[in-house]
């Protein structure tokens, strides 16, 4: 029993460490040449993973999203949405994935619309010569 004990904490260390390992990976992760390009104008990027053979990246500036595609040579980026051959969204699945490994970036994206939200609406308001609802706001 103490065998077992022994060999499930080594298992639990290990995963932890190799966790760790993986997001330190991705944090100090060398940007290909176009995505370095965008943090360097004051984007944020966000590594999305490999699939299909492309890294995928969301960069974010000023409140515009960006997925970009690097091909393994990085000759070649392809800005948009991945598909696989079916059709399938992978650009979606990327998203949930980087959800689930980084729950605090949903709550940081919830609190920059509500923010973006408050302060545009009394700008339209005023452009457009509207009344202003208090509700709305």
């Amino acid at each position: 029993m103490t065998k077992h004990l022994f060999l499930a904490l080594l298992t639990i260390c290990f995963t932890i460490i190799s966790t760790n390992v993986r997001a330190q990976a991705t944090n100090t992760m060398a940007y290909p040449d176009y995505i370095q390009s965008l943090a360097d104008k004051g984007a944020q990027v966000r590594f999305l993973g490999n699939d299909l053979g492309l890294s995928g990246w969301m960069t974010v500036k000023d409140g515009h999203k960006q997925f970009v595609y690097a091909t393994p040579n990085q000759e070649a980026y392809v800005v948009g949405v991945l598909l696989d051959r079916t059709g399938k969204l992978i650009t979606a699945d990327q998203i949930d994935r980087y959800i689930k490994a980084n729950p605090a970036y949903l709550q940081q994206q919830f609190q920059q619309y509500n923010r973006q939200k408050q302060s545009l609406l009394p700008r339209l308001y005023q452009q457009h010569k509207w009344h202003l609802n208090p509700h709305l706001l």
